[in-house]
């Protein structure tokens, strides 16, 4: 058999593909970075409250503690005695250009100075609207305790390049993601099933302790708090590309046998790998108060 071999044009077109790729990749990623500090300065200069209404979504979601119409939950405060301060350290956007998720350390400095300050980590999933604007889908973070490296003291790290490839048919099922991996918790462990659908690079935030990066750190989050853990979605965000999507809902972790369930929120991030796999590019848990009603 005599090997193809492609002409010199053919190969030009190549390359000047992959560079647009690129290239296009690279805006939609500065472009969601560049909305995330805009977001961040609005809070700054206009406050927490109209930040929000400017940067949210129609349809964004926050969590108050379950999950809730951003809008509406912000429409209905009054302004914060506070000033709320954040900046992103990582993001990652798909190769759609249209969904995208940032996070990084935020501040919450009240007005009166009697009072203590508030550190913690957030999670702002965005997608870009009809008219090219990126506005947050689901908004969500963690408390912990003052980092050692605050803001203005952290470098930004971009995530992996998606790269381009034919939209599916139908959008991917994540919802059904997040079922099979709480019927392999319960079958095998949470810890078990965990690093089996988790990424690498996978980031794992749960309320009260300082967020931890990678396979090592996550499992011994994972271990850290005894029983099983069962998800249990509200809802997904998926990409046109169907390479990166969010789920979240409320997971139960059951211990031994007579005691009661304790309930958080939570939300995944989920990463589609050049081999086709899903894994969880992010994991976040936040523990509801005893007694909430969902």
């Amino acid at each position: 058999m005599i090997p193809s071999r492609r002409s010199p044009a053919a190969i030009a077109v190549a390359l000047l593909c992959l560079f647009a790729a690129g290239a296009a990749a690279s805006e939609a990623l500065d472009s969601l970075v560049a909305a995330e500090r805009a977001f961040a300065a609005r809070s700054a200069e206009k406050g927490v409250r109209d930040a929000f209404l400017a940067y949210l979504a129609g349809d964004g979601v926050i969590f108050r503690p379950l999950p809730t119409s951003g809008r509406k939950a912000w429409e209905s405060r009054g302004p914060v005695a506070a000033t709320l301060a954040w900046e992103p350290v990582y993001a990652e956007v798909s190769a759609a250009g249209d969904l995208g998720y940032t996070t990084g350390p935020w501040e919450l400095r009240p007005d009166d100075p009697q009072r203590p300050a508030g550190y913690g980590h957030f999670v702002s999933v965005w997608q870009r609207q009809a008219d090219g604007a990126w506005r947050v889908a689901v908004d969500i973070g963690i408390t912990h305790a003052q980092p050692m490296r605050g803001l203005g003291n952290v470098d930004f790290v971009p995530g992996p390049v998606h790269a381009a490839a034919k939209a599916p048919a139908e959008p991917p099922d994540l919802v059904a993601l997040d079922l099979a991996w709480a019927q392999d918790a319960r079958e095998k462990g949470s810890a078990a099933a965990f690093m089996r659908v988790a990424a690498p690079d996978v980031r794992f935030y749960r309320d009260h302790v300082a967020p931890v990066l990678g396979l090592r750190g996550a499992r011994e989050m994972m271990r850290a708090v005894p029983g099983t853990t069962i998800w249990d979605p509200d809802a997904q965000k998926v990409a046109r590309s169907g390479d990166l999507g969010c789920t979240y809902g409320i997971l139960e972790r059951r211990g031994a046998a007579g005691t009661a369930p304790d309930s958080s929120v939570y939300l995944h991030v989920w990463r589609r790998t050049p081999d086709g796999r899903w894994k969880v590019a992010l994991a976040l848990e936040n523990p509801l108060p005893k007694g909430t009603d969902r």
